[in-house]
């Protein structure tokens, strides 16, 4: 495997390959719910799949794209500039919801 495992997306614990198959992820914290149970092994493309992950840091780099529009805007004293980047932030943040609403699948 060329990609170094992520931690486990609950408890953060480093996460170990199945010693045999070598196929398989798990999370070795016996107080993780994704803790290694026999026959619910998670295949090494799925562990590394984190599609909610994706969809929040999409979220989040729009939200901070807007507010630096408005800050630019605030900084250069233009209310037209300002109402404007405001609308542009208010637009973002409704593509956000739109998104967070949605049900992200990998």
């Amino acid at each position: 495997m060329s990609e170094e495992l992520k931690n486990c997306p609950f408890c953060g614990s480093e996460a170990k390959v199945d010693d045999i198959i070598g196929r398989y992820a798990y999370c070795p914290n016996s107080d993780c719910h994704l803790w290694r149970l026999e026959g619910e092994e998670i295949e090494i493309d799925e562990w590394q799949s984190r599609p909610i992950e994706y969809a929040l840091r999409k979220q989040l780099d729009m939200a901070v794209e807007a507010l630096e529009k408005i800050k630019r805007a605030w900084t250069d004293n233009g209310s037209m500039h300002l109402y404007e980047a405001m609308k542009e932030a208010s637009d973002a943040l409704s593509e956000i919801n739109r998104i967070g609403g949605m049900n992200v699948q990998g």
